[in-house]
């Protein structure tokens, strides 16, 4: 759950997962660690508290939607 914290305190751009949310509202994030992995996390807000589904390796077009909206500069690792 290490990257899962990182995925979090490093600001992931956050959506609605409005195809997995029918009985409880579902968000998916999108983010890197501090080892630049970009994952993806879904994930639920339970009793004020943030409850992780899955996270995963960002597809590809997670990654070509994530570089469009968070550019890297050169030698960093995104941020």
């Amino acid at each position: 759950m290490r990257e899962a914290e990182e995925l979090f305190l490093k600001g992931p751009q956050v959506m609605a997962d409005d195809r997995h949310s029918e009985r409880e509202k579902r968000w998916l994030a999108l983010g890197h660690t501090d080892d630049g992995r970009l994952l993806s996390c879904a994930f639920k807000v339970r009793d004020a508290r943030l409850r992780v589904i899955s996270i995963r390796p960002m597809s590809r077009r997670e990654r070509k939607w994530y570089a469009e909206k968070n550019p890297i500069r050169e030698g960093s690792a995104g941020g």
